[in-house]
């Protein structure tokens, strides 16, 4: 006769604003479809899960979830409300430690402790941090500055970042660059919560010394003190690799940036206000271009392999396990051209060679295999953002509930079983 089985059951705490709920609820209908059950292992045990909302009260700065019991664990993103909200969590998530070790339960278990989120959550942190510790070529981010209004200069976030033809630029702080005309964007220092978050401006012109140029500031939000200044990649390819993080799985897909591209070089190198959750119109001809996109970024293949590289030096260095980062892909003869280019007229270099790039085939017509100026793209990091929605990703409250799971049963989700072997240089891998 078998041993009857046995359960294990954990109460998830949900904590975000009203933002982050459609994907909670859709977590919440995972379970119910699946019968709230679970099985893991070999000893026959039984997982169950249960959810709790999280009530949180800005006047008195304070969380409840409504109940008398405490949560096993938080799935949080406290970043979607107001900022003294942080606080208010750990004062929580203490208090329900500490009740729980005096009836000698483990402590409650929060995915991804806010110490580590905090950092994703301010752009001058973390381009600092990325500029100054992950590899390269494999992992370079673009040159960047942090300007707070009313102050005296801009501030350098690293020196040895990703520069146009950097290779070659012996004078990255000289005074040519600092001179010369070129495509910059501009975004609030804060990464996530309020919609000015999503708000940037893109403008060609000189790099700013002292502050931003007026007609930049306008059409910036006045709520707003500090932000981040970038080299925008005008040139690179016209797709943004958007990679996500779920615990140890990887997901990876492509995203057309040229209508965003076209909307810029029309407004002539004047400053343009973009909202980053307004999506543009889809092109007619990205459906055939985006399954090419689908096949190239598929798991096996080199270039997912890559992605895959580059999520694991990030969960090194950040210590997440839901998370997602951004990729612009810069071919390498493309940005030297461009850099010959810069001083002349948009009208007579510019549009013509972002339209060459735009019109160049990236895969073969017959064979569909990644072309030479895929191949010469190297991969820059450009933004990473703490449990996004992970959009496209099929399955993924599962994906998402698996984590849950491994961290409830004290299981390691950070380490990677990725292809081993030396990294791949570089450039994009074909």
């Amino acid at each position: 006769m078998s041993a009857a089985p046995r359960e294990k059951q954990f109460v998830i705490a949900l904590c975000s604003s009203e933002r982050k709920k459609p994907f909670f609820e859709k977590l919440l209908r995972h379970v119910e479809e699946k019968k709230n059950l679970e099985r893991e292992g070999d000893d026959d045990t039984h997982i169950t899960f249960s959810f709790v909302w999280m009530q949180y009260d800005p006047e008195r700065n304070k969380f409840s979830t409504g109940t008398e019991n405490d949560a096993d664990l938080v799935l949080h993103k406290v970043s979607t409300l107001p900022p003294k909200a942080v606080g208010a969590l750990c004062r929580w998530c203490a208090a329900a430690s500490r009740r729980r070790r005096r009836r000698c339960i483990p402590p409650v278990i929060i995915i991804d402790p806010v110490e580590l989120t905090r950092l994703v959550l301010q752009r001058s942190l973390l381009y600092k941090m990325l500029d100054g510790r992950l590899k390269r070529p494999l992992c370079p981010v673009p040159h960047s500055w942090l300007w707070i209004r009313d102050g005296a200069s801009l501030t350098p976030l690293g020196l040895s970042s990703f520069v146009l033809s950097d290779e070659e630029d012996t004078e990255v702080m000289g005074e040519s660059q600092s001179s010369r005309e070129t495509w910059w964007i501009v975004k609030s220092d804060i990464s996530t919560g309020p919609s000015f978050t999503h708000q940037m401006v893109i403008w060609k012109g000189c790099r700013p010394e002292k502050s931003l140029p007026e007609e930049v500031l306008s059409l910036l939000s006045s709520c707003v003190s500090s932000f981040v200044l970038q080299e925008f990649f005008l040139h690179a390819i016209p797709v943004v690799i958007k990679v996500y993080c779920i615990g140890t799985d990887v997901f990876v897909k492509a995203v057309s940036t040229a209508p965003l591209l076209r909307c810029v070089l029309s407004k002539m190198g004047s400053p343009v206000f973009v909202d980053s959750q307004k999506k543009f119109p889809i092109d007619a001809d990205w459906v055939e271009e985006e399954t090419r996109w689908r096949n190239y970024l598929a798991v096996g293949g080199k270039a997912y392999t890559q992605c895959s590289q580059i999520a694991e030096q990030l969960v090194r260095e950040l210590g997440l396990t839901l998370f997602g980062f951004d990729l612009l892909l810069v071919p390498q003869k493309v940005s030297r051209h461009y850099e010959t280019s810069l001083g002349t007229s948009y009208t007579k270099k510019e549009g013509p060679l972002w339209a060459s790039l735009r019109d160049a085939p990236l895969f073969d017509e017959f064979t569909g295999a990644p072309s030479a100026l895929l191949c010469s793209a190297t991969p820059v990091i450009v933004d990473v953002n703490y449990f996004p929605g992970f959009s496209g990703v099929e399955n993924v409250a599962e994906h998402v509930l698996d984590v849950i799971k491994s961290k409830a049963l004290g299981n390691p989700v950070s380490k990677r079983s990725l292809t081993e072997g030396k990294l791949f240089g570089g450039n994009f891998c074909c």
